[in-house]
């Protein structure tokens, strides 16, 4: 007599059901695991901003030009109109509620100190491999659309976009096989 075999999304579904249990009943004792946990996320780190990063720029460098001026008209006008939409709702909660006094007895003293984050550094890589390197989102997005943006005007660039195809298709490979981890580390 075999074991029946379970989906992903079951085994998923037992280890979330068993780390539950084993937290109830074993409380502290599992913080012996979080090095196990912290691998964890560091294994899915891996594939995950390589694969946006590649995806990104097979998607863009892949367009005719036309379909990305049709598709880049309405992105602008989508952005503009949420800009408009935010900027009226921030306006009219602004408005919507009573001026709110401050309780002079609370400490205007910040808990933790602060670091400031420039938004120029956030967007705009100075070194893109180290944006991605560090996992600077905004900046690596930015450059990938750039790099997409220039392979989809040089006629050229087939073969390019087509080797990047290949590592796309390796990134996803390295993720489903991950992905096979996926119940331990929710558990």
């Amino acid at each position: 007599m075999s074991l029946p075999r379970y989906s992903l999304t079951t085994w998923i579904l037992i280890g979330f059901i068993l780390g539950i249990l084993t937290g109830l009943f074993f409380g502290d004792l599992c913080s012996a695991l979080k090095p196990l946990g912290e691998a964890f996320i560091k294994i899915w780190q891996i594939t995950i901003l390589p694969s946006v990063a590649v995806s990104l720029i097979v998607g863009i460098g892949s367009l005719k030009r036309d379909t990305a001026k049709k598709i880049a008209v309405k992105a602008l006008l989508v952005i503009v109109m949420i800009w408009v939409i935010g900027t009226v709702g921030y306006f009219s909660f602004q408005l919507a509620f009573p001026p709110h006094e401050v309780a002079s007895f609370f400490s205007t003293q910040e808990l933790a100190p602060r670091t400031d984050i420039s938004l120029i550094d956030e967007f705009i890589p100075s070194n893109p491999f180290s944006s991605l390197s560090e996992g600077i989102i905004p900046a690596t997005v930015l450059f990938c659309l750039f790099l997409g943006f220039a392979l989809m005007l040089d006629d050229g660039s087939g073969p390019i976009v087509g080797i990047l195809r290949i590592l796309l298709r390796a990134l996803e490979n390295m993720t489903h096989i991950i992905a096979k981890t996926f119940p331990v580390g929710v558990f």
